[in-house]
C-alpha cells in the first residue's frame, strides 16, 4: 500500500543524488511511496515500478534501477526464506516518520511470512491486507470534569425557566435564554430572581410596549438598577422640575409610560430646535397631573 513520504530540503543538494539522472532521481522518491515497509524494502519487479511510478514516461525502468544500486542509493536483497530478491533504499528510516506496524507486512523484516502477504495487486479478496492491523480503540471514558459541565448547563436551564416566570412580558423567550445564560455565569439565581420580581412590579398595569423584553432586560444589567425610592408628591414634584427645566420627555416616558410626540413643524418657525423644546416643556405642564397620578400608582409601595 502507498504511504504518504517526505522529502527534506537537503535532498536536492545530497551528493549522491546530484550525480544521477532526473529520471533516476524520480523514481528513487517514488519507490518511498511504493515501500513495503518504513525500512526501504520494494519489490524487485521492474514492471510494476514502472507502472506505478513512471507510467507514460519513455525510459528504460531497468536502466534506471541500475543506476540507483551504482550510486549507493539502492541495492538489491535476498530473501533465503522465499527465495526472492528485493530492492533496499538504504537508510530509509532514518528520513521518514516509522511506524513499526507496517513491518509485519514486509516478508524481509518477518521472514516466516508468505511471499503473498507482501502482493501489491488489487483484488476483492485482498482488500483486508492493505493495511496493518492497529491497535484498538479505547473507549472514552466520561470524565467527571464532563459530568460537572452537563449538571451546570442542566441547572443554567432550570434557573432560567424559574427566572422566566416571573419576568412580565412573554416573548422572544429563546433571545432571553441566551442572554440569561450569559448573566447565570457571573450573578445567583436569587440576585436575578429578587430583581426581577421588583422590576414586574414597576411595571404592572403598563402597556405591553412600555416594558423591555427580557434579553434586553439582562443586557443592560437592570438587576444593578438602584431601588427607587416609593413615590411622594413632593418627590415627583422635585424630579418633574428638573424634567421641566431639562426639556426631558424621555424620562418621564421611562417612569411613568406617557409618551411624548415631537408636534409637527409650522413653515413660519426660525429656529426649530427651540420650538422643539418648549414643546416639551409645554407638554410637561400640560399632563402634569396625569404623570403625577401614574407615578404614585406604579411606584405605590
Amino acid at each position: 500500500m502507498a504511504r504518504i513520504r517526505t522529502i527534506k530540503p537537503d535532498f536536492w543538494t545530497d551528493g549522491k543524488v546530484v550525480s544521477i539522472s532526473a529520471y533516476a532521481r524520480l523514481l528513487f522518491i517514488g519507490m518511498w511511496n511504493f515501500a513495503i515497509c518504513d525500512k526501504g524494502h520494494v519489490a524487485d519487479d521492474a514492471l510494476k515500478l514502472k507502472l506505478q511510478i513512471l507510467p507514460i514516461d519513455n525510459v528504460d525502468i531497468n536502466e534506471l534501477i541500475t543506476e540507483l544500486i551504482t550510486s549507493g542509493l539502492v541495492e538489491r536483497i535476498s530473501n533465503t526464506a522465499n527465495s526472492r530478491t528485493f530492492l533496499h533504499v538504504k537508510r530509509m528510516e532514518e528520513h521518514q516518520k516509522t511506524d513499526t506496524r507496517w513491518n509485519s507486512r514486509c516478508p524481509v523484516c518477518t521472514p516466516d511470512t508468505t511471499p503473498d502477504h507482501t502482493e501489491t495487486h488489487a483484488s476483492i479478496s485482498e482488500a483486508q491486507r492493505d493495511s496493518p492491523t492497529l491497535a484498538p480503540v479505547k473507549e472514552r471514558k466520561v470524565k467527571e470534569k464532563d459530568m460537572r459541565i452537563d449538571k451546570s448547563i442542566r441547572d443554567i436551564d432550570s434557573d432560567f425557566e424559574t427566572w422566566w416566570a416571573h419576568y412580565p412580558l412573554k416573548k422572544a423567550k429563546g433571545q432571553a435564554e441566551r442572554a440569561f445564560t450569559t448573566a447565570r455565569r457571573n450573578v445567583d439565581l436569587d440576585t436575578l430572581t429578587a430583581a426581577v420580581q421588583a422590576y414586574s412590579k414597576t411595571v404592572n398595569g403598563l402597556d405591553p410596549k412600555f416594558i423591555a423584553y427580557g434579553s434586553t432586560w439582562l443586557n443592560g444589567k437592570r438587576w444593578l438598577d438602584e431601588d427607587i425610592a416609593p413615590a411622594t408628591a413632593t418627590g415627583i414634584e422635585d424630579w418633574l422640575r428638573d424634567c421641566w427645566t431639562n426639556h426631558n420627555t424621555i424620562a418621564i416616558t421611562d417612569r411613568c409610560g406617557l409618551e411624548f410626540y415631537n408636534p409637527d413643524i409650522p413653515e413660519d418657525v426660525a429656529d426649530v430646535k427651540a420650538f422643539t423644546l418648549q414643546a416639551r416643556r409645554d407638554w410637561i405642564k400640560t399632563n402634569h397631573d396625569e404623570i403625577v397620578a401614574r407615578i404614585l400608582k406604579r411606584e405605590a409601595p
